[in-house]
């Protein structure tokens, strides 16, 4: 026999000798009775598995959370939308009586009412 071959019948005797001989030291002072096994007999997944499922699934909440809130697109934010009102210029009241403490506007005389057609001339304050 070289050193590659294997004689499987020389190992398999030796395996049956020693189980024999195993057997052979068991007697019924070493034996115990048979009981019921102990425990439920529904299938409980491990601690340690549920709970990192469960840490899965709220990190992938926690995402998805994160990823609905966050709108971090490259456009540009639109302002809000605001109602529509009408610019009109400032006009300034027409003082209560011409002839007051207020000039005449320059090309009227003091008692004749400024022409509508020319532009209106505003003085500072």
């Amino acid at each position: 026999m070289s050193g590659s071959q294997i004689d499987h019948e020389a190992i398999e005797d030796r395996l049956r000798e020693a189980l024999t001989a195993r057997a052979h030291t068991i007697d019924l002072g070493r034996l115990r009775p048979a009981r019921l096994p102990a425990g439920s007999t529904r299938w409980r997944p491990p601690l340690r598995r549920t709970a990192v499922a469960l840490l899965g699934l709220a990190a992938v909440a926690a995402c998805a959370v994160f990823a609905v809130t966050n709108d971090s697109s490259d456009s540009p934010v639109r302002p809000a939308v605001t109602p529509p009102h009408s610019v009109s210029p400032s006009t300034f009241p027409a003082p209560a009586s011409p002839a007051g403490s207020a000039p005449p506007p320059p090309g009227t005389t003091s008692g004749d009412a400024p022409d509508p057609a020319s532009p209106a001339v505003t003085t500072g304050p």
